[in-house]
């Protein structure tokens, strides 16, 4: 175990248990093309892409029926809406998202589940009232504020039963469908950086 591991720095445990599956997804929407490994880009010394967990990684919510907390989709998203766990959510974003560099051109959202995108994309526009528009062509997925595209992915995760569907679903519906729209937007946005 190296040092890096054994004190918790970022390189080596952000999304540690989950890299190859996120390099799928950035890859399916064309990002990180030039990468056999997000590992390769998730280091303090990277300049092109930045990482970080803010909501659904972070957050859990209560089970009731197993009476544990739980990461799970359908117990973290009503913790949006918690008196207690509201505020924490606001909080995250405001202090990891709502002052970003100039540099930053894209937010990819790990998450496209409707619910998930819904509650999101409340945060942003909240938060950047009179920068957010939301073209109807990105049905959702996508989403600009604060002058960057903000984009839905499918979570890499293990629990997202969805996930095969996003990589590698019929583009016309669902996840496949999500997959294309989220891919045009960020097409659209480098293609009107470069």
């Amino acid at each position: 175990m190296s040092i890096s591991e054994r004190d918790g720095s970022f390189d080596q445990v952000a999304f540690k248990d989950f890299r190859p599956r996120l390099t799928r997804v950035l890859h399916a929407v064309g990002l990180a093309t030039h990468t056999k490994s997000v590992s390769e880009l998730i280091s303090a010394n990277e300049r092109n892409f930045g990482w970080g967990s803010v909501v659904r990684c972070s957050l859990t919510g209560w089970d009731k029926k197993n009476g544990v907390f739980s990461g799970e989709s359908g117990k973290v998203l009503p913790a949006f809406k918690d008196l207690e766990m509201g505020p924490v959510v606001s909080n995250c974003f405001d202090q990891f998202l709502s002052v970003l560099p100039p540099r930053v051109k894209i937010v990819v959202l790990l998450g496209n589940s409707d619910d998930y995108v819904e509650k999101m994309s409340y945060l942003v526009r909240t938060r950047y009232l009179t920068d957010f528009s939301a073209p109807p062509s990105y049905e959702r997925i996508a989403y600009h504020a604060g002058g960057r595209l903000w984009v839905h992915v499918g979570h890499p995760s293990r629990g997202n039963g969805y996930l095969m569907a996003f990589l590698e679903g019929d583009p016309d519906v669902g996840q496949g469908r999500k997959r294309e729209i989220a891919k045009q937007a960020i097409r659209n946005a480098l293609d009107a950086t470069s």
